[in-house]
């Protein structure tokens, strides 16, 4: 609520949430979360979501009595899309017949790539979610074909997506590579090469920035920020001007 009212007080023109919007993806707790996006559009800003591996076809969406935990009905890729039509999905531009990714013009010349990088078709031996990321092979295609129509038309390209497309700091990957999307180099080549300068992200639920450079003077910066359902809660204020890119975190 708090977050809701920093965001609603702040002279921004959009707002991005890179996944994890709930805890455990309980039907009530998306219903509860897009009311709350709703006030942030009702004060005149903008809200463009994408889903989170804690979102969709989570078997541990429970309620509780006492300490007895009570299953609850958790959400389908369709709900999600329905439930939060209102932040993206109804103003999208482009959609994906193979994911949740759409493509939105949040502002003239911008265009905003919301991927899709959740696995929750699949499901985990212990009947947890699955935290792994990665892009099916029609979802990619589809990717490239779309950074390649914005190339044509000269316009600038931002992307968001919940997994992070390389490492935050050494052996991440050896250790947390659940938490980075499958073949991430390619993936962010993929970006790059097309001159996506910034991706954000999410899964993680830490502050950290990390820059990837190639030999043909390409580069991205994956931005990673945390969720508001894990504590410390924190925002990115992000200011474009200029061909230069500003953050600063509350």
């Amino acid at each position: 609520d708090q977050a809701v009212r920093i965001i609603a007080e702040t002279p921004v023109d959009f707002v991005i949430v890179p996944g994890d919007l709930t805890k455990d993806g309980e039907l009530s707790s998306h219903r509860e979360v897009a009311r709350r996006l709703k006030r942030i559009e009702e004060a005149g800003k903008q809200v463009y979501v994408i889903s989170g591996n804690h979102d969709i076809l989570n078997p541990e969406a429970y309620r509780y009595e006492g300490e007895e935990k009570v299953r609850v009905q958790n959400i389908s890729p369709e709900d999600f899309a329905q439930i939060y039509a209102s932040f993206g999905y109804a103003e999208a531009l482009e959609r994906d017949p193979a994911s949740l990714s759409y493509i939105v013009e949040p502002k003239p010349g911008l265009l905003l790539f919301a991927l899709d990088s959740c696995i929750y078709n699949e499901t985990t031996q212990d009947g947890r979610s699955v935290t792994e990321g990665r892009f099916s092979p029609a979802t990619l295609g589809w990717i490239e074909r779309n950074l390649l129509s914005a190339a044509r038309e000269g316009k600038a390209v931002l992307a968001f997506m919940h997994h992070a497309v390389t490492e935050h700091y050494p052996s991440q990957e050896k250790h947390y590579g659940e938490y980075i999307i499958e073949d991430a180099e390619a993936v962010s080549r993929l970006l790059a090469a097309y001159n996506v300068r910034v991706v954000f992200t999410g899964h993680y639920h830490a502050q950290d920035i990390t820059r990837l450079e190639w030999d043909d003077g390409k580069f991205l910066y994956d931005v990673e920020t945390g969720s508001l359902v894990t504590y410390p809660c924190p925002l990115r204020l992000v200011t474009i001007r200029e061909n230069t890119l500003s953050l600063e975190s509350r």
